[in-house]
């Protein structure tokens, strides 16, 4: 999710579509299949907006 959040930034003229379909030719590990639009709500639903811990607060 931090990578896909990540690339939404970067990405910001693009659809969440186009940034998983441009993240996982990317990333080897994620096998070539392309989340779909609920999976990222739960996934940030999941995360809650907090910072994470390992990403540090500011």
């Amino acid at each position: 999710m931090v990578y896909f959040v990540l690339a939404l930034a970067l990405f910001q003229q693009d659809s969440y579509d186009d940034v998983a379909e441009n993240l996982v030719g990317a990333l080897a590990e994620m096998d070539q299949s392309v989340p779909n639009k609920s999976s990222f709500t739960r996934a940030r639903q999941h995360l809650g907006a907090e910072v994470p811990p390992q990403l540090g607060n500011g």
